[in-house]
């Protein structure tokens, strides 16, 4: 009785550690699949979500750095407040 138990609770254990595994390779995006390249029409047009999939792309081609305010604005839409924030899914991000 006590093998039954004790494989019963190894088993348990083992599928704990999977799905926490999977869960943060998904969320921590390990294999890429929630990158995207930027695009002004697709960030305009889309959510935090959408957004946060093309952060990493956004800062990494450095596409706005050195331009204009007018420039970035017109390529990220208004702000949402003072800072010059734009809302992103960071849960997306590496």
């Amino acid at each position: 009785m006590k093998t039954v138990t004790r494989k019963h609770n190894m088993l348990a254990l083992f599928l704990v550690l999977a799905a926490g595994l999977a869960y943060g390779a998904f969320t921590l995006d390990l294999f890429g699949i929630h990158r995207r390249q930027f695009s002004s029409e697709e960030w305009l047009a889309g959510g935090s979500w959408t957004r946060g999939q093309m952060a990493n792309d956004l800062v990494s081609s450095k596409t706005l750095v050195g331009k204009n305010r007018g420039t970035v604005v017109e390529a990220l839409g208004t702000p949402d407040g003072v800072t010059y924030s734009y809302p992103t899914d960071s849960c997306t991000q590496k």
